[in-house]
């Protein structure tokens, strides 16, 4: 049985969510801080006290009488087995009154049967149920339908839950009395409202409810009380009770299993024990949970181990989510709020590991982490954000998301890259995205609020020759930026513009839909080339010269082998003019630039430095972001530009 729909009304930040489906696996939840994550999560539970939204659009006037009633319409998912086990479930004395039969009660299993063969005629069968809202179902109706092989409810807001034929409006109603037994009155008018007692279907979805494990965010510590309850409560403050009973003899097989995944997310635990404290003078005694380190379990040295109290928030949370995974015999809905918050990223990735290996349960897992969605491969995404006084949800499939991962790869760009940013500018490559953010963090750091520098992998096919390919690349861009994804939308793209014509640039920005744009030197070195900062830097990095390298020295290499270079193949772009070459300024900002660096770095250190991008143009930044800020003030003002276009295009 699994959550199949589920749309919420008039519930904290939701005005209205919309209708969104679920599927079995793992189900994600993605969005900000403060966009209604957890709040959905409480609706997936099927049991939160009314909480009405509050904004302009509900409150139009301060004195305003906000609409009381909290709603999540929903469709569940039962199999035709777990209907049956259900039946199989009721008391040997449990019969079903039929009143056609005069009164006489039939054993429930003949009623069952009775059942089937509604479900086979689903054209005239229409199953409904609703309750009040509140502490209850959140009264929003259920249907049931059959759905070879399973039988499906969905919305419906009828006044009793009634079967019969759609056709006419004489109705006969399945009810649970007092003692615990089940009647159908056949011909009863839908409007009678002499039955009081909650009906089969009613306890059915009660029964759905109980089963749904919503683990809320939270340390355990303290002692746990001795019981009989092998539920583990959403609160988890059950859980030294529910391990406690998981050592007994006959489960064995599955107290070992719990140990095993237990030492597979913690590697310094090999086992997992509960002790009984004061027997003698407690009533009831109360429970501790230890955990045994490696190779300490067979020497018994219980004051080796270590009390749940004394180990990591995320240890216990583990704990109760493996409990619950590994212990319940039925399929359930099981409800995770933030793993990434009390596990690091590696222990999130085993434990998403973990759940893949029971795929008979249902995951909702709220998260804002890109890693912790990466290892899922979710079967659908729920993408919150919160505008306008309330939160809006859009849904992704896996199909959607299988494409847009493929879509990243084929960009050599990862989810991680790009998650969690409002919006995107796109760069040439691994240097601009270390050294862009540098500059404007240092400079204009407003500019970078909410924005992602995230370079392309695959430039060279982005920026290839081949016009048909350019059009097949920035396809790819517009199809992740914006929409309904995970993905924020680009504020822009900046290219270097190294040796091309004009020509080949007018002719790159004509044929993109976004907006591409070129930066006003040859590449980013170019605002590299300080004889100080490079002379610093050099000296900082060659271990074998005899004497330090002077500015001087530098400033006097890059004025006599610019004329030197200026000529040569790929130093410059081909429409290159005379007059140009006589213009100092103009070679300055056009010639190659991290060629002309590698050639000085290996001259000037006789071989010994090898200039390299990543490395040496973010020193050669962040000293001159130290000693002489103002080199930047041409890039800062490009960027600008271009970002706050680009946010109000966007916005």
């Amino acid at each position: 049985m699994y959550i199949s729909r589920l749309q919420l009304l008039n519930y904290k930040s939701f005005r209205e969510s919309g209708v969104l489906e679920f599927q079995p696996g793992i189900n994600i939840i993605v969005g900000a801080n403060n966009s209604g994550k957890t709040a959905l999560l409480e609706a997936l539970s099927l049991s939160f006290e009314t909480s009405p939204h509050r904004s302009i659009e509900t409150l139009p006037q301060p004195n305003s009488t906000p609409i009381r009633e909290s709603v999540a319409k929903v469709t569940l998912i039962f199999t035709k087995a777990e209907i049956h086990s259900l039946f199989d479930n009721l008391s040997p004395n449990c019969y079903v009154g039929l009143s056609s039969a005069g009164n006489s009660y039939l054993p429930a299993s003949e009623v069952l049967a009775l059942f089937q063969k509604w479900m086979d005629n689903p054209s005239d069968v229409e199953l409904t149920v609703s309750k009040s809202t509140a502490n209850s179902v959140n009264r929003d109706g259920i249907s049931i339908k059959d759905l070879d092989p399973a039988i499906k409810l969905t919305d419906y807001r009828p006044e009793k839950f009634t079967i019969g034929s759609s056709r006419n409006r004489n109705k006969n109603i399945l009810r649970k009395d007092a003692s615990g037994r089940f009647s159908l009155d056949q011909g009863t008018n839908e409007t009678d409202s002499s039955y009081t007692e909650e009906d089969f279907f009613v306890t059915l979805f009660h029964t759905f409810r109980e089963r749904v494990s919503q683990l809320q965010a939270q340390r355990f510590v303290g002692d746990y009380s001795v019981g009989n309850d092998e539920e583990l409560n959403s609160r988890a403050s059950n859980l030294a009770e529910v391990i406690h009973l998981l050592e007994s003899p006959s489960k064995k097989k599955l107290y070992e299993s719990f140990n095993q995944h237990v030492s597979t997310m913690f590697p310094q635990f090999e086992w997992v024990s509960t002790k009984i404290l004061s027997k003698q003078t407690r009533q009831p005694p109360d429970l501790k949970i230890l955990l045994w380190p490696t190779k300490t379990l067979e020497s018994g040295r219980e004051d080796l181990a270590f009390s749940l109290s004394d180990c990591g928030t995320g240890t216990g949370q583990v704990l109760a989510i493996l409990y619950a995974v590994l212990a319940s015999p039925e399929h359930r809905p099981i409800i995770i709020d933030e793993p990434q918050s009390y596990l690091h990223p590696g222990a999130a990735k085993k434990l998403i590991q973990i759940l893949k290996e029971f795929p008979q349960h249902q995951y909702f897992i709220a998260t804002h982490s890109a890693e912790i969605i990466s290892a899922a491969n979710p079967s659908t995404i729920v993408k919150l954000r919160y505008e306008d006084g309330k939160t809006q949800a859009s849904m992704m499939n896996a199909k959607d998301i299988k494409e847009q991962r493929s879509l990243l790869a084929e960009l050599g760009v990862s989810l991680s890259d790009v998650f969690g940013a409002d919006s995107i500018l796109w760069v040439e490559g691994p240097t601009e995205e270390l050294c862009f953010p540098l500059v404007l963090e240092k400079l204009e750091p407003k500019l970078l609020t909410g924005t992602k520098i995230v370079s392309i992998k695959n430039t060279g096919d982005l920026l290839g020759k081949k016009a048909h390919f350019v059009d097949v690349m920035f396809d790819l861009y517009q199809r992740l930026s914006g929409g309904n994804n995970l993905y924020p939308p680009a504020v822009g793209f900046v290219f270097d513009r190294e040796n091309r014509t004009k020509q080949d640039l007018a002719d790159l920005q004509k044929r993109s839909s976004e907006a591409v744009h070129f930066l006003e030197r040859c590449m980013y070195e170019n605002y590299l080339l300080h004889p100080d900062a490079i002379a610093a830097v050099l000296n900082r990095e060659d271990g074998g010269q005899e004497q330090p390298l002077t500015s001087e020295s530098v400033r006097e290499w890059l004025e006599t082998n610019k004329v030197k270079l200026k000529e040569k193949k790929d130093f410059l772009s081909k429409d290159t003019t005379q007059q140009d070459l006589s213009n100092p300024q103009y070679v300055d900002a056009n010639i190659n630039a991290a060629k002309l660096l590698d050639v000085l770095f290996s001259e000037l250190s006789e071989a010994r430095v090898e200039f390299r991008k990543t490395t040496h143009s973010v020193m050669l930044t962040e000293w001159l972001l130290e000693n002489n800020p103002e080199q930047f003030a041409e890039l800062v003002q490009f960027l600008r530009g271009i970002l706050d276009a680009g946010k109000a295009a966007v916005s």
